[in-house]
């Protein structure tokens, strides 16, 4: 039992140890505890139209290709529709990068949905979601 529990050491934890090191690989996702930014979706509301958009402020320069999703929904009595944009983008350091912006008719008893994930490869950097309600 004990040669099979290194051979699992050695094989599990070795890697997740290895990519815990800060700059082993300078395209991997930051540490736990370094935040890779604030994602945000702003409303604006004006006559029956509301605008949606993504942002994405890093916390620090990055260099990497970024991707990014905003999805939205909205809802009524009469139905449903969704939306959904995605692109790359290279963030900047600090300074909200609007990724997206989508408008929608926003008449009386509608509610809408949006969330925006930014990711690097198949990891989650940050997500948003925020909702929105017209009665």
């Amino acid at each position: 039992m004990m040669p099979l529990l290194r051979v699992l050491l050695l094989v599990v934890a070795v890697p997740v140890l290895c990519a815990m090191l800060p700059n082993a690989d300078p395209h991997r996702s930051p540490l736990p505890n370094q935040p890779a930014g604030d994602a945000r979706i702003s409303f604006e509301h004006s006559q029956n139209r509301l605008v949606v958009q993504g942002l994405y402020a890093a916390s620090t320069r990055d260099t990497r290709r970024l991707g990014y999703t905003l999805r939205v929904e909205r809802r009524s009595p009469g139905g449903s529709t969704a939306t959904e944009q995605s692109g790359t983008f290279t963030a900047g350091s600090h300074t909200p990068d609007t990724l997206s912006t989508v408008q929608v008719d926003a008449a009386a008893e509608q509610d809408v949905a949006a969330t925006l994930t930014v990711s690097h490869g198949d990891m989650t950097l940050a997500t948003a979601r925020r909702t929105w309600t017209s009665r």
